[in-house]
């Protein structure tokens, strides 16, 4: 359920890189905020920031100017290794590629975050989340043992199984088919309500903004909000 309290606050933030000694800037002064329980899409071409601010927003990267707040901790000040201590605790992933670990079962894949952070995930835990995915028959299979549109659907029970706040997702859909991605979007929108969380969406493909509370836009190092009707 979305609240007024603020998830991810960004302040001013701007990020350049250096390549051959000449400085690129590709995020210009952003200044937003996320509330809690929100769906954000964040649209943009290949090549527009849409991965880089993704990494801003979940501490992989530094800003070079401006903070960025998340959970009321200002990721600008802190450490590499508490910020990887936030994101493990914090934060849910869903890559477009996926990211299971093709030597570990389903089983094992879903258990990893949880041992991450010290914790060991109970068979019922296991098979509870699985079948929030309809996926309860696949507890033992590899991950080449399944389709595209499966293995995204374990990759969003992976990404919720250790009860985080906020979840990222980098163009989750953009490996699978129209009709498969509807589905999986479908399925995704259902477990973000029924858990609460907040999720960011990096994607270049407009079918997802029909999910969205808030649709950004990203061009030429800025964000523009587009009104959801």
């Amino acid at each position: 359920m979305k609240s007024q309290e603020i998830a991810i606050h960004v302040n001013n933030v701007s990020k350049d890189y250096l390549i051959a000694k000449q400085s690129y800037q590709v995020l210009y002064s952003l200044e937003a905020s996320i509330f809690q329980g929100e769906w954000i899409t964040l649209l943009g071409k290949s090549g527009s920031g849409k991965s880089t601010l993704l990494n801003l927003l979940a501490g992989l990267d530094s800003p070079t100017s401006g903070t960025i707040t998340l959970l009321q901790k200002d990721l600008t000040s802190l450490s590499e290794t508490e910020r990887t201590v936030l994101r493990r605790h914090a934060i849910g992933f869903i890559f477009q590629s996926y990211n299971l670990i093709p030597t570990l079962t389903v089983e094992e894949n879903l258990k990893l975050p949880l041992e991450l952070i010290g914790r060991t995930a109970s068979a019922s835990e296991i098979k509870k989340m699985l079948s929030e995915v309809e996926m309860d028959q696949a507890l033992h299979k590899f991950p080449d043992q399944l389709s595209g549109g499966e293995q995204q659907r374990i990759a969003i029970a992976r990404a919720l199984i250790h009860d985080p706040s906020i979840i990222f997702a980098d163009e989750p859909t953009g490996n699978l088919d129209d009709q498969t991605s509807y589905r999986v979007l479908t399925w995704m929108s259902r477990l973000i309500k029924e858990h609460g969380k907040t999720l960011i969406v990096a994607t270049h493909s407009k079918s997802v903004t029909a999910f969205s509370d808030r649709i950004w836009h990203l061009h030429n190092g800025a964000l523009k909000e587009e009104l959801v009707s």
